[in-house]
């Protein structure tokens, strides 16, 4: 296998792990003789939901790995890890956030017509899309506005049936649906609200990237998102609430909120900040470079 090549001719002090199928190659590689004793190796963890459809190979995995170190991107992600349920017993992942580049340029505050929604995200149910016509419908009956552009970005096994239910259901306001939107955290403050009703999601960099913007969001409170939007954010609704997510939109539509949540705009660019992330990892590193040197790898 290459990486057993790879470790063999590299003679690494450390392997980085990222994803499920790197720590799958990782595992299935310790079954060959001469490959171990093994460098240290250090697990990042972003799903909320890992192993999704094979939990068998990934309890066997996690077993397999359970002497090695890991972090993960969010609470939520290292709670799923820990779950996992392996034989051998490992501690908790430390959570390391990302690091995210803010926007160049944020939105002025101000009331703008037409009012602007993005919608960034697959257009599957994880994300929440099937959710959208409904969210949409009650939000253009209880806010009465008609000068409302909706920007659509993504693409899923929805988005056919999504185009006919929006054409169909919410007839005054105008879609548009884009594969994608280049450099899209610079086109951010062109937008007067993002809507992310996900039910599920890693660590997803939208959210984070649309209130450093200054950018109204309005979310479920997914697995993942809880790291992100804090309980007090009144811009929040359950998984699954469409109502109580077509409120929220009304109230965005309603009134200017540009700077709603600034306590929490200004704890969201401490905690996701570049450096505080590479300083993190560098410590970890160190640790885990000092415990080899120690025997202890």
């Amino acid at each position: 296998m290459r990486l057993r090549r790879s470790i063999q001719l590299t003679r690494p002090h450390l392997v980085h792990l990222h994803l499920e199928h790197a720590e799958l190659t990782f595992a299935l590689a310790s079954l060959f003789p001469g490959t171990w004793p093994a460098p240290v190796h250090l697990r990042t963890v972003y799903r909320t939901t890992p192993w999704k459809g094979c939990r068998i190979l990934g309890r066997w995995v996690a077993a397999r790995l359970a002497g090695g170190d890991a972090v993960a991107v969010s609470s939520a992600a290292a709670r799923a890890d820990y779950g996992l349920g392996a034989r051998q017993k490992r501690d908790r992942a430390e959570v390391i956030p990302y690091g995210v580049e803010p926007s160049r340029v944020a939105r002025l505050a101000g009331p703008r017509s037409p009012f602007r929604i993005l919608f960034a995200g697959g257009m599957d149910q994880r994300a929440g899309a099937d959710l959208l016509p409904a969210i949409f419908e009650k939000a253009q009956s209880r806010s009465g506005r008609k000068d409302v552009e909706v920007t659509l970005c993504g693409r899923g096994p929805l988005e056919r049936r999504l185009r006919e239910r929006l054409r169909l259901e919410v007839r005054e306001w105008r879609f548009f649906f884009v594969r994608s939107i280049p450099h899209l955290v610079d086109t951010l403050f062109q937008y007067d609200a993002v809507l992310m009703p996900s039910r599920s999601e890693g660590l997803s960099l939208l959210p984070i990237q649309v209130l450093l913007a200054r950018v109204p969001l309005i979310a479920a409170r997914a697995p993942g998102l809880e790291d992100v939007v804090t309980s007090d954010y009144r811009l929040t609704a359950a998984i699954d609430d469409v109502d109580a997510l077509a409120d929220c939109l009304v109230t965005v539509l309603g009134q200017d909120l540009t700077f709603v949540g600034s306590a929490l705009r200004a704890r969201v660019a401490r905690r996701f900040n570049i450096t505080t992330m590479a300083r993190s990892y560098e410590a970890r590193y160190r640790t885990l470079a000092a415990r080899r040197e120690g025997g202890q790898g």
